[in-house]
């Protein structure tokens, strides 16, 4: 278990120099940051040689959908969630939607998929964004963070970043790049 953390962290990291924003985007406070840093890489001590791991509850948000209605993190308790942060012109964005759309087709009850479009650094507006979802028949929930309030409540190293919540909303861990069906295929095995 160790040594698939670290895989994804460095594979992570290699993502980000090619599609990483550096300074300009918002985090949470230090403090929480290195939380969910140390629950990243110490998964394997919590889970075999620790009685319990720290619990890092996902903070709740409710934004608008595409398709105008109201959805909050917390209606996916109960559920694997993989929270992604995302940009219409982040290739790597781009190139892992089609792998999120077989995965949420293939595991149906066992794994919600949350789109969030960070709005506030796109070169498009709302509608923009919607007309380019859209047209490739996505049928994942795609919300837009408008105003780019939940987007600085995580940490958000570059596009794409995706947070795996547990089924009682708490965060297990989070990968920073481009994830392929194996990747995700794995973490869903893993996390179950």
């Amino acid at each position: 278990m160790k040594k698939w953390i670290i895989l994804l962290l460095i594979a992570g990291l290699l993502t980000l120099a090619a599609c990483g924003k550096a300074s300009e985007v918002n985090t949470v406070d230090e403090e929480n940051q290195e939380a969910i840093i140390d629950d990243v890489t110490t998964q394997e001590a919590a889970t075999t040689s620790q009685p319990e791991r720290e619990v890092i509850m996902a903070p709740d948000f409710t934004l608008t959908g595409s398709t105008g209605e109201a959805i909050s993190l917390s209606d996916y308790r109960g559920k694997i969630v993989f929270l992604n942060f995302w940009t219409t012109w982040c290739k790597y964005c781009l190139e892992e939607m089609p792998d999120f759309q077989e995965a949420y087709e293939k595991y149906g009850d066992d794994l919600q998929i949350l789109l969030v479009n960070v709005t506030t650094d796109e070169n498009i507006d709302r509608q923009g964004v919607i007309d380019w979802y859209e047209q490739f028949d996505y049928t994942m929930p795609m919300v837009l963070d408008e105003e780019g309030d939940v987007t600085s409540q995580f940490t958000i190293p570059g596009y794409p970043t995706t947070y795996f919540i547990d089924r009682d909303g708490s965060i297990i861990a989070y990968y920073p790049g481009l994830m392929s069906t194996e990747l995700i295929d794995e973490v869903i095995e893993e996390f179950k």
